[in-house]
């Protein structure tokens, strides 16, 4: 099975729009793959009426920071990441979670876009 050139994936976090992931293989970058790929999302954001996107990045990973850089987006040092374990360390915060069936999760988005030259799909 031929692995994906390039995946995101995004949920809805009220108005705004908080991206999880996006990866573009190494032999897809610099040819202008994520940049189409940040467009479009934004362009599903604003037709869904976000105030904004919003995601991180592993504070080694330069290379996608100078992308975001690059895009216009702005640092924003103004909050703090958390992450639990499934099932969770808290005693009475529920049942342990099970995951979703591909597709499941709402807010997914899935489409497609092009530039002409290229066709991503999700």
């Amino acid at each position: 099975m031929a692995r994906p050139n390039a995946w995101t994936k995004c949920w809805a976090a009220r108005s705004p729009r908080f991206l999880k992931e996006l990866y573009v293989s190494a032999a897809a970058r610099r040819r202008g793959v994520g940049r189409m790929l940040m467009e479009h999302l934004r362009t599903i954001a604003e037709e869904q009426g976000c105030s904004r996107l919003e995601w991180t990045t592993d504070q080694e990973n330069t290379e996608a920071q100078s992308f975001y850089d690059a895009l216009g987006a702005q640092r924003h040092d103004g909050k703090v990441f958390y992450r639990t374990p499934i099932p969770p360390l808290v005693a009475g915060l529920g049942e342990p979670a099970t995951t979703p069936a591909p597709g499941a999760c709402a807010g997914e988005a899935t489409g497609a876009v092009s530039d002409g030259r290229t066709t991503l799909k999700w």
